[in-house]
């Protein structure tokens, strides 16, 4: 019964964790009927995750979980305005992860080559959207999944580990599920290490929106960089010499010293210093518990 709640800051541990233990099925199914649809209607099948999935699971049941169960929502999903040092990280970072993940998948393939299967399909997709409006390809595959995988994972989830683990155990709790999340057995690392950049950008802001613009940067060049034709003689990756498979040069050091300046500006900012509301534990408050003589407090 909603009435014998009581208001918390922060959604507990066992909250966080039994929402994504919950969710992890309900993703795995509306994810299936991408995987097992045809690629020829990839645009039609993002349009019903995006509602489905993205609007439906990842947003709308987190926050009216939050509601019913009396949990503050503006602390649960970091709903602050952060410093402009985030935003300037948040652009930084959303701007050169690209280079990174391009790097780590070339490192992956040496041990891990995705199957001509996989390939054929990517091409596919990429092509629909090459073909597709701008606009509709980065709201669904920049925007939505931005916007609605940040308020899960680095919002309900990363603030219910935050009373209950270490700043470092929390992110790296938080990013092996958003990667186990993505199912894919290829895709599980490059998600799990972006999400640890992500979280990273959450903590240290104190709010959710810089890690929203790092997402959408970062999966909207995957939309714009290909139709821009007077940059890909600077994106192909070189086809000879020893850097066989790798960006050039010139494409590498402009992603590493913005990747560095981003994460050196999120590290330059200070913890707000602001005492955590300790949870009750099992209900029970200072007015109830029989150890508690009213004069000092419960620990």
């Amino acid at each position: 019964h909603r009435r014998f709640f009581k208001p918390t800051p922060r959604p507990s541990p066992a909250q966080a964790l039994l929402l994504v233990a919950l969710l992890f099925p309900m993703s795995f199914y509306a994810q299936s009927l991408l995987a097992g649809t045809s690629t020829e209607d990839f645009l039609g099948t993002l349009r019903w995750l995006a509602v489905v999935q993205f609007a439906g699971l990842f947003i709308a049941l987190p926050v009216g979980l939050a509601v019913y169960l009396k949990i503050n929502v503006v602390e649960t999903f970091w709903l602050h305005l952060p410093p402009v040092r985030a935003w300037l990280a948040a652009m930084f970072l959303g701007l050169s992860a690209w280079v990174l993940a391009y790097e780590f998948l070339w490192f992956q393939g040496l041990f891990l080559p995705p199957s001509e299967l996989a390939e054929q399909a990517f091409e596919q997709i990429g092509e629909q959207l090459f073909d597709a409006p701008l606009a509709l390809a980065l709201l669904l595959i920049a925007v939505v999944p931005g916007v609605a995988e940040e308020m899960l994972f680095r919002g309900f989830v990363l603030s219910g580990l935050r009373d209950g683990a270490r700043k470092w155990s929390a992110i790296l709790a938080v990013s092996a599920i958003f990667g186990v999340y993505h199912f894919t057995v290829d895709k599980i690392p490059l998600t799990a290490m972006l999400g640890v950049l992500l979280a990273y950008v959450c903590w240290q802001s104190r709010s959710i929106f810089p890690a929203m613009l790092f997402h959408v940067l970062h999966n909207g060049l995957a939309v714009v960089l290909p139709r821009i034709e007077s940059l890909s003689p600077w994106l192909e990756p070189q086809t000879e010499g020893p850097m066989r498979g790798h960006l050039p040069w010139p494409v590498l050091l402009f992603g590493g010293l913005a990747l560095v300046f981003g994460l050196a500006l999120l590290a330059s900012i200070r913890s707000s210093g602001r005492p955590v509301k300790p949870v009750p534990l099992y209900g029970i408050d200072a007015v109830s518990d029989p150890y508690n003589d009213g004069n000092k407090e419960r620990v």
